[in-house]
């Protein structure tokens, strides 16, 4: 049983625990922004709907999806509006004196009504677009003293854990005056309540009790287990989002990119793939596009909720350090990789093995099979960021060790005409006799969203005459490094890839592929700017 002084927060089932006091003239907190796309109904009691009616203003302006609600009681008391979330809380959007007119965003509400020396009373209201509602009430008086205490508050969800289709029983008791249960809609003070949930995934059931002008509220949850997956090596990820929205769906490559898989799924959704990471970039009119992540191993699930920030809202980027140490090693050695991420709250590091935290800072142990670049990817409120190491693995005496050689390119390529290709070494660099592959990669300074700039995808290789061989990242069939979609200006290494050439003098060259010079990629965005990849540093391996 959870009351309101609980603060407890389970693994699999977190507990939202809220205890709130509303003395009268508390400042009216703004909340109808978010509650476009409230889907719970209320079927309430002292509600009616008029064409013209008491109450009605003319002189009131009600626009698009706004709503007039009169607020009327007997005798005059104090009303406090509540907009009803998604997430079943309660959110004080204003305050007033009745009778009162009120223009609202169309959504579900709560009025509570009180006044010294009466009980407390509890009314819902749903506002559609361009509607016109009286909510009315007459308070009964008190028989006893007039300085109450809060109400005390508990619920109780049980099961813990459920699958989809099975019920839960929910709960409730307090001594205050009314309360009401969501997203039931139940007003209850006492009681025990049956439910099925529609959905999957972590579903909060919250109740709020009211007495002499003072609320106190509690929150408890189960979580659903989907049905189980068509093939028990898949996982499934449960994809929420406040309000509902358009969700992109992305696979990530061994490399740390984020490639489309065509599929746009409005939210909510469960989805069922294949184990490995997977990102979901959200968007919806008005609100900032955010980018989340999971890992999804064979039969697990996984649930994303995310909390869409309004169009204006400034969330700090987020950025990521890879580090390893020792960076250069013998064979059968032990590296420690280390993440340290701000202003995010998930990370992936792709090497050998994929693996992930929600951590800030984390390490990670391995042996590495060969010498090799290792990439990691954060995501947080204000965008998706990236880094990327290298650690070298010796040989035995006879056997190849490897070399870096290290340039400092004094600018990069742009689409304009004159520089869609550079040549980032003025001087020739040598490659001698050596084994397999040389790897490139690069530290690039990314503009983000600026328009005209949208696409700094870009290519790398070995040039020798009019000879270019393009670096290939392993697995991967088109020679094009994508933007990776930095929506602040970033600076972060990347892998360009690998090249098979024999020995010889070579320049490193780079070319911005926003131009369309390579069938393999089709550019993206907002070209009509001097659209420039600005490569700082550039590292060029191989091994003898």
């Amino acid at each position: 049983m959870r009351t309101a002084s609980d603060r407890m927060v389970g693994d699999m089932k977190p507990r939202v625990m809220t205890l709130k006091q509303a003395e009268p003239g508390v400042a009216a907190v703004a909340a109808a922004a978010a509650l476009g796309t409230l889907m719970l109904v209320l079927v309430l009691s002292g509600c009616s709907e008029y064409d013209a009616s008491r109450g009605l203003n003319p002189n009131l302006q009600v626009q698009g999806d706004s709503a007039q609600v009169f607020l009327y009681s007997n005798p005059p008391a104090t009303a406090e509006v509540f907009a009803v979330q998604e997430n079943s809380e309660l959110v004080t959007v204003t305050e007033v004196q009745t009778p009162q007119t009120l223009v609202l965003f169309r959504g579900d509400y709560v009025v509570h009504f009180s006044r010294k020396g009466y009980e407390d009373a509890l009314e819902g209201v749903l506002l559609g677009p361009g509607s016109f509602k009286e909510v009315s009430v007459t308070l009964d008086s008190l028989s006893t003293g007039t300085n109450p205490q809060p109400p005390t508050v508990s619920i109780d969800v049980n099961p813990e854990e459920i699958t989809e289709g099975e019920s839960v029983s929910i709960t409730v008791s307090s001594d205050g005056d009314v309360g009401i249960l969501l997203p039931l809609a139940i007003f209850t003070t006492n009681g025990t309540y049956v439910d099925v949930p529609e959905r999957s995934g972590t579903v909060i059931y919250s109740f709020a009790a009211f007495r002499g002008g003072l609320v106190a509220s509690v929150a408890d949850s189960v979580f659903v287990h989907p049905a189980p997956p068509a093939d028990p090596e898949n996982g499934q990820v449960l994809v929420f989002s406040n309000p509902r929205s358009d969700v992109e769906i992305f696979d990530i490559t061994p490399q740390g990119d984020l490639v489309s898989t065509g599929q746009t799924i409005r939210t909510p959704f469960t989805l069922e793939r294949e184990p490995g990471p997977v990102a979901f970039t959200f968007r919806e009119p008005g609100y900032l596009e955010t980018t989340r992540a999971v890992l999804l191993g064979p039969g697990q699930v996984k649930e994303v909720n995310v909390d869409l920030l309004p169009v204006g809202s400034a969330p700090l980027p987020p950025t990521v350090e890879l580090t390893v140490e020792p960076r250069e090693v013998d064979p059968g050695t032990p590296v420690t990789y280390t993440v340290r991420t701000i202003n995010a709250d998930f990370s992936i590091f792709f090497g050998q093995e994929v693996v992930a935290s929600n951590e800030s800072e984390w390490t990670y142990t391995t042996v590495p099979d060969r010498t090799r670049v290792s990439s990691a990817l954060a995501f947080g409120p204000g965008g998706v960021a990236s880094d990327t190491t290298l650690v070298v693995v010796r040989t035995p005496p006879g056997g190849p060790g490897c070399t870096t050689i290290v340039i400092f390119p004094e600018f990069g390529p742009t689409t304009q005409p004159e520089r869609q290709r550079v040549t980032v070494t003025e001087e020739l660099i040598t490659i001698p006799d050596h084994v397999g592959p040389v790897t490139l990669r690069f530290r690039n300074s990314y503009s983000g969203d600026i328009p005209g700039q949208e696409d700094e995808a870009f290519a790398a290789g070995l040039a020798r005459g009019n000879s270019i061989v393009w670096a290939m990242r392993p697995g991967q069939s088109c020679p094009v490094v994508p933007d990776p979609g930095f929506t602040e200006e970033t600076t972060a290494w990347v892998d360009a890839g690998e090249v098979d050439v024999p020995p010889g003098n070579y320049h490193v060259v780079m070319w911005h592929v926003a131009t369309g010079e390579f069938p393999c990629y089709e550019p993206v965005g907002d070209l009509e700017g001097r659209n420039s990849v600005n490569a700082e540093v550039a590292e060029v391996t191989y091994c003898q």
